[in-house]
């Protein structure tokens, strides 16, 4: 009895409506100058309250000494929005994105008011963004206020906050490299006589 009270209890905890969003990094160890990309994305198959998403909107917060925002790019349905694509920018149509040293907040719709994520099954890509690695250290990147709209102007907010970590190492320069290349060998050679 106990087994299935607690079964029970893990499967209506995991229709709760904040595990529909899913967010990744490609890496989780990075090098400074390195590219960090972030993924975004909908799954349809984990929210009871979402059949389709007209707009959606998101709050993104990094440390800007440690990471530096580069871009942004609508994939999925959405990339027909980014008309130069170059990502987000303010000659886009229908996107709008600030961004205040550490947080960029997104907001993202469609003006022929339709809803590009019709009803669906499945895990749907949002967005792609990417940033450069400035100095080492943890680039901790947390999502937060997600709200999503769909065809019906519902909105639903995920209140849960969302974060993924990637380590930003130093890299070493090759001159380093070269002195213990050269100490080794000069060991060897020291150790042949």
């Amino acid at each position: 009895m106990k087994k299935l009270l607690i079964a029970s209890l893990i499967t209506l905890m995991s229709f709760g409506s904040s595990a529909g969003l899913v967010f990744s990094s490609n890496s989780s160890t990075v090098g400074v100058g390195d590219t960090i990309t972030l993924d975004i994305a909908f799954d349809f198959n984990s929210s009871a309250r979402t059949d389709d998403i007209y707009e959606f909107g998101l709050d993104l917060v990094f440390d800007p000494s440690v990471v530096a925002f580069d871009s942004a790019v609508l994939v999925g349905p959405y990339a027909t929005l980014d008309e130069d694509m170059n990502g987000f920018d303010d000659y886009d149509l229908g996107i709008d994105d600030f961004s205040f040293a550490d947080l960029i907040l997104f907001d993202v719709f469609n003006l022929d008011f339709t809803a590009p994520l019709l009803p669906t099954t499945g895990v749907v890509d949002l967005l792609s963004v990417q940033f450069t690695a400035l100095d080492f250290g943890a680039a901790n990147f947390m999502l937060e206020s997600v709200a999503l709209v769909d065809s019906f102007f519902s909105e639903e907010i995920l209140d849960a906050t969302f974060e993924t970590s990637v380590t930003v190492v130093d890299v070493p320069t090759p001159l380093v490299f070269s002195f213990v290349g050269l100490g080794i060998t000069l060991l060897m050679l020291r150790r042949k006589e």
